[in-house]
């Protein structure tokens, strides 16, 4: 621009202008930019929809870009020269603003920095063309898009974001009734995109994508505009992260990049991704010219389902400190800034600091005022993507057809990030340097350094294009057709820059889908969020039902289904009552069989409503009612028998409460009263004692007199076979195989588990004049307990396990004390939980005789005992969580996998459903009932 014309190209500033800028460092230097710019508004063809004091806002920020640092290194060069002239620092200041913005003045800046005045009045120029170009695309369009938006009178325009090709930018139009955005690009990308989510609605059973309205016209587009919406409960969370978790997969395979935390905007329980042009970014530049490992792994890294940005991952830079720019997570960070200090002074300076971001994270849900992140419901994100995956598995053939929703992507124009956003944006702010303002051949040569950072082999040409983009202050933009190998930068086109079409690539990653690439990228996704966790694993609701999950879906693929699918069972390592190990197919019995595993699927299907586990739930149950009527079982008890069935069954509503399972039920509660008699075991896990606690569950459930009935006649069996010391205290001794034995004190083989079961029958029958009876059964098992040598100070795994250990024992004690006085009780109560927190855990992580059931017993404890302390154990489960894949594979010995409840896989899991909601059913002390 000629310096002439900024001299008389002006206009006099309204007061309102004057008053927002007036109090600015160098303010009487901006004027004159300013009144030339409002001379160009005035003489311009827009309208009053075009906020006055917007224009001028984001024109004055762009004058401070460009001259600030020059304005400041200058004035403190005079100073040091002595060249101004005052008493004290602000009338030095104020004289460097009179002689660097009067034209007659031979240090004026216009024409002392040439460079930076052509900038900033090319910048007023193309704000105005901007302007003028999106209302007369507006209006040539306004019939349309009042048929497809419903438009109202337009209130406002204000353009958005950083200029690209000649100063053109994405703008916000804003209606009475809705706000629009305009794209200065070709959107039928967003517009197929659109159609790829219908086609998803329509066809499967994904919770719906909220569809957003395009036009798409020649080089531009409209779309309609998302606001930022509150979630209204927990449920529009989970079900936000679901959809998260969909995209993730969607991008993943349509090889898409920058997708990060300001490309999407929450709305309400719609994850709203807002600007598509790097779907199908072409990565296959890398190994062009290259053929090694790293190459190959670089391609590899780049196509993954990292690529897209969604996913936590933090980056360190010059300017940005452990910067998280992830759609899943806050913005966090801290930036490398300056600031200015000494204001309105001859000594004014920047300083170079350090800011945390700050951030509105409107990317992500908010409920109740605070936005939620994606730590707390990784469950939601891992199921979404891996339900999305494998329905583009199953509907391979069809998407990658010409008749599928893939093949109106065909031939799209695509963004090409060679090199991200905030590099261009270094680069322009390490040009506004002053040694660069005043010569536009020395801002060329600075520019030129692109030669040197050519990793991609770009042609001379390509990169000269590049450049005068940046000359003018402009993010340089590549683009390629997406069914091509070529790439383009403004009006120069490289043939074969890449070795395949993205197109290509897409449809390809599609066809190779398989069930192990989706569980890999499933690890990633989990890897990713936990490394960025802000609290303990086992604190994370979410993260504690995805590793029971994990259990549950590796357990399915091993399972053994019938051939018309209807019933499903597992072959297992198990020991016999010798000890001995044997490998063979589950009973129905609770402890180590199917009625274990219908217990874990059918409660991780109540907490995750997910179809695959309801499905191998009644699968499960099938195949007990199959057994149940095809082989002679009479054993009744709760962990070995027929009572084990009933006390699932009770547990799982959706079960109970289905008519089709009713006389089954039916016949097993008969089934157990016929055979009641015959148990000569007594205890909890292996006798009448834990036939007790199925029945009353039952009853509570169902209000089904027959399991009344069958109880009492549990508990006269029980009381018909008891024994009375010389105290007058009562216990029982078992037969095992015709040998009368005495019981072992605890709760699963000795008179404490029986004491329990008593106990509870009361309470569920009413009865209150009989609690002298347990009484005496905790009397006689304090009397056996204080006649034992139990080492506290050097404590083993049977003093503190479920099946003989003393947790049991104290919960059942101190659980009772509350309603029958004066039982004595051991006297080493008090020392077992210092001697607890002593206790290595090394130890197997089993419900029976492991850590697991330790802490399972703890969670119920501490309801007793609130102060507890048990870091310990809790440590010992978080660490394996964290650093151990697969760490719950029980195993009895190296390749002798166990199953079961109670010593094998679905224990572990039965526990981590525990912790992630203690109304879980717990099977070891049964403080549920």
């Amino acid at each position: 621009m000629n310096i002439n014309q900024l001299k008389v190209q002006r206009k006099k500033l309204p007061e309102e202008v004057i008053i927002n800028f007036k109090d600015e460092d160098f303010y009487e230097i901006y004027k004159i930019f300013l009144e030339h710019f409002f001379y160009l508004i005035d003489k311009s063809q827009l309208n009053n929809q075009i906020s006055l004091n917007e224009l001028m806002n984001d024109f004055f920020v762009y004058c401070k870009k460009v001259l600030n640092s020059t304005l400041i290194f200058e004035v403190n060069h005079k100073r040091i020269a002595k060249l101004l002239n005052g008493d004290n620092e602000e009338e030095r200041y104020y004289d460097f603003l009179n002689l660097s913005s009067q034209f007659e003045s031979n240090q004026n800046i216009y024409e002392n920095y040439p460079v930076a005045t052509k900038l900033i009045c090319n910048k007023a120029n193309n704000i105005i063309e901007n302007y003028e170009i999106i209302l007369r695309r507006f209006y040539n369009d306004k019939k349309e898009l009042e048929e497809i938006f419903g438009l109202s009178e337009l209130k406002a325009i204000k353009t958005l974001g950083d200029p690209h090709n000649k100063g053109e930018a994405v703008a916000k139009l804003v209606f009475e009734n809705i706000e629009i955005i305009y794209k200065p690009r070709d959107v039928y990308i967003d517009k197929a995109f659109q159609e790829l989510l219908l086609w998803f609605n329509e066809h499967t059973r994904l919770l719906n994508f909220k569809l957003n309205r395009v036009v798409s016209k020649e080089k531009y587009g409209w779309i309609e505009s998302i606001s930022h919406k509150h979630c209204k409960d927990n449920a529009e969370i989970e079900r936000f992260y679901e959809r998260q978790g969909y995209y993730l997969g969607l991008f993943y395979l349509l090889n898409t990049t920058d997708m990060h935390n300001e490309n999407i905007i929450s709305h309400g329980e719609y994850p709203m991704y807002i600007d598509l042009e790097t779907i199908f970014h072409n990565q296959s530049h890398y190994n062009e010219h290259t053929n090694n490992a790293n190459a190959k792994a670089q391609r590899i890294a780049s196509t993954s389902i990292f690529s897209s940005s969604i996913l936590p991952i933090s980056i360190t830079n010059k300017r940005f400190e452990k910067f998280n720019f992830s759609a899943l997570s806050k913005s966090q960070g801290r930036v490398a800034t300056f600031e200015i200090i000494n204001s309105h002074s001859d000594k004014i300076k920047m300083k170079n600091v350090v800011k945390k971001i700050v951030s509105d994270d409107n990317h992500l849900p908010c409920y109740k005022g605070e936005y939620v992140e994606a730590e707390n419901y990784i469950f939601n994100i891992v199921e979404g993507c891996r339900k999305i995956l494998n329905i583009i598995y199953k509907e391979q053939e069809f998407l990658t057809s010409v008749l599928g929703p893939i093949f109106n992507f065909k031939g799209c124009l695509i963004r090409q990030v060679l090199r991200p956003t905030y590099f261009y944006g270094r680069l322009i702010d390490g040009a506004h340097h002053p040694q660069y303002l005043k010569n536009e051949n020395d801002r060329i040569q600075f520019f030129k350094k692109l030669y040197e950072l050519d990793q991609f082999q770009l042609s001379y040409k390509m990169i000269d294009e590049e450049i005068e983009f940046l000359l003018d202050d402009n993010i340089p933009v590549f683009y390629s057709k997406n069914d091509g190998t070529n790439i383009m930068i403004s009006n120069t086109n490289r043939d074969k820059f890449y070795q395949t079409s993205s197109f290509a690539t897409t449809n390809d990653k599609i066809k190779n889908l398989n069930r192990e690439n989706i569980e890999q990228h499933i690890k990633f996704i989990v890897g990713a969020i936990d490394s960025h966790g802000k609290q303990n694993l086992l604190s994370n609701k979410s993260r504690i039902l995805l590793e029971a999950s994990f259990i549950a879906d590796d357990l399915r693929e091993k399972g053994i289904i019938s051939n018309d699918n209807s019933s499903i069972t597992w072959n297992s390592f198990k020991f016999n009552h010798y000890g001995n190990l044997n490998y063979e197919t589950m009973g129905i019995d609770l402890y180590s069989g199917l009625s274990g595993m219908l217990l874990f699927y059918g409660q991780l299907y109540i907490y995750t409503k997910s179809d695959k586990y309801l499905e191998t739930s009644i699968q499960i149950l099938e195949n007990i009612i199959h057994e149940f009527y095809v082989e002679e079982n009479n054993d009744v008890s709760l962990f070995n028998g027929l009572s084990g069935v009933l006390y699932v069954m009770s547990q799982l509503d959706f079960i109970l409460n289905n008519k089709k399972y009713n006389a089954f039920i039916d016949d097993l509660i008969a089934k157990i009263s016929q055979l009641i008699h015959k148990d000569s075991q007594y205890d909890l896990i292996g006798g009448a004692s834990g036939t007790l606690i199925a029945l009353i569950l039952a009853y509570s459930k169902t209000n089904n007199p027959d399991c009344l009935i069958a109880a009492r006649k549990c508990y006269i069996h029980l009381m018909n076979n008891s024994k009375i010391d010389s105290f007058g205290n009562i216990y029982w001794t078992s037969k095992t195989y015709g040998v009368d034995q005495e019981n072992p004190p605890g709760v699963a083989h000795g008179n404490t588990g029986i004491a329990l079961a008593i106990f509870k029958f009361f309470q569920v029958a009413g009865i209150t004049e009989n609690f002298s009876i347990i009484r005496k059964i905790l009397n006689f098992e304090t009397n056996i307990l204080n006649n034992l040598y139990i080492d506290l100070e050097n404590p083993r795994l049977e003093n503190f396990g479920w099946c003989k250990g003393l947790l049991s024992i104290y919960y059942v004690y101190t659980s009772i004390k509350e309603k029958i006085s004066v039982i004595n009780e051991p006297h080493f109560f008090n020392e077992i939980f210092s001697s607890l927190e002593n206790f290595d855990y090394n130890i197997e992580p089993c419900l029976c005789h492991g850590y697991i059931g330790i802490n399972d017993m703890l969670i119920q404890i501490k309801s007793l005992k609130p102060n507890l302390n048990s870091t310990s154990v809790n440590k010992k489960l978080n660490n394996e969580v964290e650093f151990h894949e697969n760490w719950w594979k029980m195993q009895a010995g190296t390749y002798n996998r166990i199953h079961g409840l109670m010593t094998g896989d679905v224990g572990i899991g039965h526990h981590l459903l525990r912790l992630y909601n203690d109304k879980t059913p717990d099977v070891l002390l049964f403080s549920d009932i």
